[in-house]
């Protein structure tokens, strides 16, 4: 690999520098801003320096809430902090990946391309690990089966962080289809990472046994905590209400309907009635506790609309930082560093 980070992992990044990402992400979000007043973006833009990229590619081998559209905006806004003279977005459709073409084959065709940075999206889980073994480029994991979301990881840690000011000791709830769910994973490795306890609720056929084993082992050979306040840094439940219980943030995920064998839940009705979250299941939460969603939203199924677009939401505030994150990132593994402007 060009670059020595591995963004498989959420906490990969976070021990880069964990003091300053949060820096460079408030300087994205204050790019974004000052993008849509003034295209050169004045001093913001620079304040860390520019970073030289010849060739970002974006791969999208999965469907998404956004899709290619996750990397466009991230990477016009990029230009100011980081050089990028040729974007291009490849997609399943229409590829030589429907021609029978191996991942391999493809990536190495990347490579004779001159790729620096590859933002992949991929069905199947691990295929980011085997692109970064043969491309002698910068790999970002865009999402990759039912294993890894580290961007978004990343940016819901900043939000929580930006609302309530620090990660350590907060109690985070995440209901849902934890099952099929990339978000969810890299979201329990990411908060416990940083200090917080994560409980993971969801229908029994919907929950992943052993999960919260293999976490509480991944941070004790990391020599973290795995207790917070008193209990496990991750758990499973099935029970709504014990989940919701002092819970700082509560986040709701989607009902992956395309990812389900048939059988495992008996409705969506059933679900919406079981586990949705409702104003009154949120007020069971502790007072002000923040709602999130990594979208896109089944409205009236796992979230109501007043509770998705409430005060508590920060809906779309986690669309906003994703893009400062998505900068962020792209600025590290560039070879943006700290600094004076250049």
């Amino acid at each position: 690999m060009k670059s020595a980070y591995a963004l498989f992992v959420v906490a990969a990044l976070c021990a880069v520098d964990a003091a300053a990402f949060p820096t460079m992400v408030r300087h994205g979000y204050a790019s974004c801003q000052a993008c849509h007043v003034d295209p050169s973006g004045g001093g913001q833009l620079t304040a860390y320096g520019r970073a030289q990229s010849d060739l970002l590619v974006g791969w999208h081998l999965d469907p998404s809430g956004l899709g290619e559209g996750e990397v466009s905006p991230t990477t016009g806004l990029l230009w100011g902090l980081v050089t990028l003279p040729d974007v291009v977005n490849i997609s399943a459709s229409g590829s030589s990946v429907e021609k029978g073409e191996t991942l391999v084959d493809t990536t190495r065709t990347l490579q004779a391309l001159g790729a620096d940075m590859v933002v992949m999206r991929h069905g199947a889980s691990g295929a980011p690990y085997t692109v970064a073994r043969e491309l002698n480029a910068s790999v970002i994991n865009g999402g990759d089966g039912w294993h890894a979301h580290p961007t978004q990881a990343l940016l819901d840690l900043f939000t929580v962080q930006s609302r309530l000011g620090r990660l350590d000791g907060r109690r985070i709830a995440i209901v849902g289809d934890v099952l099929h769910s990339r978000v969810a994973r890299s979201a329990a490795w990411g908060f416990a990472t940083m200090g917080a306890s994560v409980v993971l609720c969801a229908p029994p056929t919907l929950l992943p046994a052993g999960f919260d084993r293999a976490v509480l082992t991944g941070l004790r050979a990391k020599g973290l905590p795995t207790v917070v306040a008193g209990t496990p840094s991750v758990e499973l439940t099935h029970h709504l209400d014990a989940a919701l219980h002092d819970a700082d943030v509560v986040m709701a995920l989607r009902v992956q309907r395309e990812r389900m064998d048939s059988g495992l839940l008996p409705s969506l009705r059933e679900y919406a009635r079981a586990y949705g979250l409702t104003r009154d299941r949120v007020a069971k939460a502790r007072f002000g506790a923040v709602v999130m969603h990594p979208g896109p939203m089944n409205e009236g199924v796992e979230i109501a609309p007043d509770v998705a677009y409430g005060g508590q939401s920060a809906v779309e505030e986690q669309v906003a930082n994703g893009v400062a994150v998505r900068m962020a990132v792209m600025y590290l593994l560039a070879g943006g560093r700290g600094g004076a402007a250049v």
